[in-house]
């Protein structure tokens, strides 16, 4: 059996205690350091991938009809629409169709359909659609005729 002094013993514990708080510190700070390029790196990723807003508009200026009828019973149009993308994102979008409906009165006188369209990334892209005649009721022709005529008068 071996004899130590009691104050040995005390002194030889508390020399223990400063390495130890030590290592703890150490383990604190890799910690923190994790912990904020976690944040970092998930506030990057949400910036350039949260999906923004993607805006269309059309052109009108160089809208075009391409051909167009009316008689008493029936109004039919043809026309060619340019349209801009504008996306936002930080990375392209991809459309499998886009469809236009031009209306008159709120009815439908012309549809036409862009598929496989992608608008590039943080920019504008530029499409054109073409719509073609759709059938119409009579009222349609009679509105059309009369706001014609009323233009010309």
């Amino acid at each position: 059996r071996h004899n130590t002094h009691p104050a040995t013993e005390t002194h030889a514990a508390l020399s223990l205690l400063p390495h130890h708080q030590e290592v703890m510190s150490c383990g604190k700070v890799a910690c923190g350091i994790c912990c904020g390029v976690s944040v970092v790196a998930i506030a990057l990723i949400l910036f350039f991938f949260w999906p923004r807003n993607v805006e269309g508009c059309i052109n009108t200026d160089d809208l075009a009809v391409t051909r167009w009828n009316l008689t008493a019973s029936a109004f039919t149009v043809a026309m060619t629409i340019p349209a801009r993308v504008k996306n936002e994102n930080y990375f392209p979008i991809d459309f499998d169709t886009i469809e236009v409906t031009a209306k008159y009165n709120d009815v439908a006188v012309a549809q036409g359909t862009k598929n496989d369209f992608t608008a590039d990334s943080r920019g504008d892209s530029d499409l054109t659609v073409n719509l073609e005649p759709v059938s119409t009721s009579n009222s349609v022709a009679s509105s059309v005729f009369a706001d014609c005529v009323d233009f010309i008068w």
